[in-house]
């Protein structure tokens, strides 16, 4: 994905103010292939490990991304 930014930490990733991050509705409860994105919309994790890195990009590049994606 271009542009995107990769960020450290789910504190890192959080800002400095309170977000959420919301699980994709194709996640199963054995925790399989699973992300989960930021409520502002600009952030991927995997849902696996949520204290760790996040895909950082603007909206428009994400949405396009997870389109993409979303039909594999």
């Amino acid at each position: 994905m271009a542009g995107g930014t990769i960020l450290g930490s789910e504190k890192g990733a959080s800002m400095s103010r309170s977000v959420t991050w919301r699980k994709s509705s194709f996640s199963d409860a054995n925790g399989g292939e699973c992300v989960e994105v930021r409520s502002t919309l600009d952030a991927l994790r995997d849902s696996k490990n949520q204290g760790g890195p996040a895909l950082a990009a603007p909206v428009e590049s994400l949405v396009s991304w997870v389109r993409g994606h979303a039909s594999r």
